[in-house]
């Protein structure tokens, strides 16, 4: 007898040996991803959270020309618009995977120890009609949050904090009136659009940490799926 698979429940972590579109969606079995209908609806697939800590390039062994991909190892978590929630050791990120990878390396050149905290929302829309997809779309990726954390110093990072906290405070208004300080060098809020607040504060950092090679706050980016 057949041995029935495990289904993912609503609010419940369900963990996958890794985080990719597909084995999201094939999850949770609402859509298959190389059988979509024409033309493709846009979606959102899921938000991924997660620390990045190692970075390692796959050789492709397809033989079909795919390409050498990335596959990001740490701790991850993916939430979906339906509330369907997924957890795993290692994760797949379309169109951002080889600028983490690029990130990553250059900060543990000054660090070994470095990691990146990382947040994105996974989308897939309408493959443009000037460059034909054999699966009719591309996947639409949009940072949350990108912060880097410079050292795995739980100290250093306290410090940070409090030195934030207390920027907070000096940029509120006075009770009596009084001019309060830029708000501008307070504490930085990214709003995910459909998933909730998402913050970071952001202070000073160290002398020669680098700086991770990303597009523009909010920028999306775009990239076609492969076949």
């Amino acid at each position: 007898m057949a041995k029935k698979s495990v289904a993912p429940e609503k609010n419940t972590p369900f963990f996958l040996r890794k985080i990719t579109p597909k084995e999201v969606t094939d999850a949770i079995g609402d859509i298959n991803l190389l059988a979509l209908p024409r033309p493709v609806e846009s979606r959102v697939l899921y938000d991924i959270f997660g620390v990045v800590r190692f970075a390692t390039i796959l050789p492709d062994k397809s033989g079909q020309g795919r390409g050498d991909s990335i596959r990001l190892s740490g701790k991850f978590k993916a939430v979906t618009p339906d509330e369907y929630v997924f957890e795993s050791g290692r994760a797949f990120i379309p169109v951002m995977d080889e600028i983490l990878y690029t990130s990553l390396q250059a900060a543990k050149e000054v660090d070994p120890n470095a990691y990146l905290e990382i947040a994105f929302r996974v989308a897939i829309e309408q493959a443009p009609t000037d460059k034909p997809s054999m699966t009719g779309y591309e996947f639409n990726v949009q940072r949350l949050i990108f912060k880097q954390a410079e050292k795995d110093d739980p100290i250093e990072r306290l410090m940070l904090e409090a030195k934030e906290s207390q920027a907070k405070r000096l940029a509120a208004p006075a009770v009596n009136g009084g001019a309060g300080t830029d708000p501008g060098q307070g504490a930085v809020s990214t709003q995910g659009e459909g998933s909730g607040d998402v913050s970071t504060t952001t202070g000073q950092a160290p002398a020669g940490s680098p700086a991770p090679s990303t597009d523009s706050e909010g920028k999306k980016n775009r990239h076609r799926a492969s076949a």
